[in-house]
């Protein structure tokens, strides 16, 4: 008997220390790794919320998420918000994990950016490269995935990503509205032009946004006729922009009353400066979007062009995508296909409480 006992004992054994051996991970260089020059810069540990143990039985912890984050440029003012408030609301959910990839402003890493979120096997994608001229090749990847795609501010389909964003279209008649009492009350309600230089690769809706401006001048009683209205596509650069106000400027000398808009608040800071190298100070006012630092820095000046930012209430993207990306991987299908913080206009006179 003690002999058989003895024998049932060491073949318990040997079958444990065979499972066990078949449970333990394989080593390191047979692991999947994204292969792009991408994948080996991003970021792929920041964790967010906590990871100690809850005391919760293991069946009821929630599941943790990974995100994918595709950022237009690091050093970009706006990437830098909209990253701040991705951040706090991950951590606010307290069970995801952020990976991160940077297009550095080239359109042409988009796609490598997304292939190597698929191999680090990201449950959905949040998009703020405003790469609208590509939007299509990460709508396809992310399809042929099944990953959920999540988009700031511009677009890239109508059926499968879902925005996140100010109405840009409606953040534009806002700043046409501003713009117009500006006129009546400082240039006896007329204009000799209006010239909307913005990043024509950013997609239609921000083209919106500077429409949305030209409307609302006529919409409130500015005559503008389309001779007196230029277009210019400034890549979303200061330099280029500044390139661009100073040439418009010199072939326009007699112009006294032109109004200058640029999509983002930094291209802004391009206007200003072409303005006061050209001695035009008088003649010019200056507008953009965002609401950013580079913008309030501006007004804070009562010496310059410059008269006011649309707000895009950046820094609470986060509260939006994060939640949106979430129910999205849980499968939930009432998540709005647009929704985001509401737009409006900073001056010199609120400028001290929205200060950040």
């Amino acid at each position: 008997m003690k002999k058989v006992l003895t024998t049932v004992i060491c073949t318990a054994l040997v079958c444990v220390q065979l499972i066990g051996c078949s449970q333990q991970t394989a080593p390191a260089d047979t692991q999947p790794k994204a292969t792009t020059e991408k994948a080996e810069a991003t970021e792929t540990t920041e964790i967010t919320g906590d990871t100690e143990e809850t005391g919760e039985a293991e069946g009821e912890q929630s599941r943790g998420y990974k995100i994918g984050i595709n950022s237009y440029a690091e050093n970009f003012e706006s990437s830098q918000r909209y990253l701040s408030s991705f951040r706090a609301a991950a951590e606010k959910a307290g069970n995801v994990e952020l990976v991160y990839a940077d297009c550095n402003a080239d359109p042409q890493k988009l796609a490598p950016n997304y292939d190597a979120f698929i191999l680090q096997n990201v449950d959905a994608i949040i998009d703020a490269s405003w790469m609208g001229e590509v939007g299509p090749i990460a709508v396809e990847k992310c399809k042929g995935a099944g990953i959920p795609l999540v988009v700031c501010d511009s677009p890239f389909d109508e059926e499968y990503s879902y925005l996140i964003g100010t109405d840009q279209y409606q953040a534009g008649v806002i700043a046409g509205k501003y713009l117009a009492d500006y006129v009546k009350e400082n240039w006896d309600g007329s204009i000799d032009y209006l010239v909307l230089e913005y990043f024509q690769s950013g997609g239609p809706q921000v083209k919106d946004r500077m429409q949305g401006c030209l409307d609302g001048l006529k919409e409130n009683g500015i005559p503008v006729e389309e001779d007196q209205v230029f277009w210019f596509d400034n890549e979303a650069q200061t330099q280029k922009t500044n390139q661009i106000t100073r040439d418009f400027l010199t072939s326009h000398p007699d112009a006294t009353k032109i109004i200058f808009g640029t999509n983002n608040d930094p291209c802004a800071i391009g206007v200003v400066s072409a303005v006061e190298a050209s001695n035009r100070v008088d003649n010019c006012i200056s507008y953009s979007y965002g609401g950013e630092d580079s913008a309030l820095d501006l007004l804070k000046k009562d010496d310059n062009c410059y008269i006011g930012s649309v707000s895009f209430q950046q820094l609470q993207y986060g509260d939006f995508a994060i939640p949106a990306a979430i129910d999205l991987i849980e499968g939930k299908t009432d998540v709005p296909r647009s929704q985001g913080p509401t737009p409006f206009m900073i001056d010199r006179g609120n400028l001290a409480e929205n200060s950040n």
